[in-house]
């Protein structure tokens, strides 16, 4: 994008930044509000009359606006290869922090760092921090080059999906399908979340070509914290597939490759969290269990703390089981629907396929039917089928038994009953 074309996204954004009305512009600058919004939309460029009152208006020059200032072009360089790295939040960060806001954002680099603060806020899961950048991105994404709007659609797909706003996600999935990306490290990272976050069910072939596409390009730099997600995103692919030992072997693999490098304890414990999960599905509580502990420490919340009692109550040691209920209760919150699996599982250790362990199971079902992933569905169905299985009420077991897709889920379950 060249400076000629940034114009008209420089004014609409620092407005729009501004909480300026258009009409305030025209009423200070003296130019036709109609005119401003032709501006705006790139629809007409303007004169160098009319560029200095711009300018001038949002505190800057025309000289200003055009230079060129290589120590902000390379910390937004430095900005980009660590969002396109995954490097640890802290290190984009100190990044941003070095920036000078004040000048910047009278040149025209201040459209890049505003969509890739946008950027660098998703990757970290800081959805609070992210939505006043992307409310502001949706009214002046159109104004950006092709790759850097792919590059806007593809982190607010994932914005999207940490907000569990399926229908937007969908929508800028096909967006992000539309735009013509040749920069091979975009389209890398194009692949990545085609494979990654994509709301609609892949065949397995196109899953596959994204991956070994993705792959290509993040071995050949050689960019290795990008290369692990990508091999852990395939790993949770394969087990959507049901396809669970093969998860497990590619997340075997990926730790092993791990054991190299350095300051990716993140990575390393979103392994062992993934893998003990595997385990689980194909009933190896053991395992399940080793991997579980191996990350309590760095979790240290409700979630890995009802694996641990989950996999010890399936292995017959119900006082660790309650041992690991109590840490549990005491630990930070996660989703609601843990808070009712602990529940569940207390209940069972109280007095085995009680009432109320059907009537916490039904409840999950109920309340948090929109809430819940594919994986966890099918768990709770796998859980409910048990309990009917154990009761011997037939009918209903096999109500439950005809919404199984997986195979592989938490507990055994049984053949469907004539």
């Amino acid at each position: 994008m060249n400076k000629v074309q940034n114009i008209s996204l420089f004014l609409k954004l620092n407005r729009i930044v501004e909480k300026i009305p258009q009409i305030n512009v025209s009423i200070d600058t003296k130019l036709d509000a109609s005119l401003i919004s032709r501006f705006e939309s790139g629809n007409r460029i303007p004169n160098a009359k009319q560029m200095n009152l711009l300018l001038n208006y949002f505190g800057t020059d025309v000289e200003t606006y055009s230079k060129e200032f290589p120590i902000i072009s390379k910390r937004l360089s430095d900005l980009f290869i660590a969002i396109y790295e995954a490097q640890p939040y802290e290190v984009r960060e100190r990044i941003i922090e070095a920036i000078p806001k004040d000048l910047i954002k009278k040149t025209h680099y201040f459209p890049y760092l505003y969509l890739f603060t946008f950027c660098h806020y998703v990757n970290a899961g800081k959805t609070a921090e992210a939505c006043s950048y992307y409310e502001t991105l949706t009214k002046v994404v159109a104004n950006y080059d092709e790759e850097m709007q792919a590059l806007f659609y593809m982190f607010s797909t994932l914005y999207h999906y940490d907000t569990n706003c399926i229908d937007l996600q969908l929508n800028d999935f096909r967006k992000l399908k539309s735009c013509q990306v040749t920069d091979k490290r975009i389209l890398a990272l194009l692949h990545y979340f085609l494979l990654s976050t994509y709301p609609e069910r892949h065949s397995l072939k196109s899953i596959l070509l994204h991956y070994q596409k993705c792959k290509e390009i993040l071995t050949e730099d050689q960019n290795v914290f990008r290369l692990t997600m990508l091999n852990m995103q395939l790993a949770i692919l394969y087990g959507e597939y049901d396809l669970v030992k093969a998860s497990i072997a590619t997340d075997l693999r990926t730790l092993e490759q791990l054991k190299p490098f350095t300051g990716i304890t993140q990575l390393i414990k979103s392994l062992h969290f993934n893998l003990s999960w595997s385990y689980m599905r194909i009933h190896d509580y053991q395992s399940a269990f080793d991997h579980a502990y191996a990350c309590k420490d760095d979790y240290h919340n409700r979630t890995i703390y009802f694996m641990l009692a989950f996999c010890c109550y399936q292995l017959n040691n119900h006082h660790d089981s309650k041992k690991y209920i109590l840490a549990a209760r005491k630990a930070q919150p996660s989703a609601q629907f843990y808070d009712y699996l602990l529940d569940w599982l207390e209940a069972m250790l109280e007095k085995p396929y009680q009432k109320k362990c059907i009537e916490t199971l039904l409840c999950i079902e109920k309340k948090l039917q929109y809430e819940l992933d594919f994986e966890s569905k099918q768990s709770i169905f796998a859980l409910i089928v048990d309990y009917y299985h154990h009761h011997h009420e037939l009918e209903k077991m096999n109500q439950y038994l005809n919404q199984m897709e997986l195979k592989n889920v938490i507990v055994s379950i049984p053949a469907p009953i004539q």
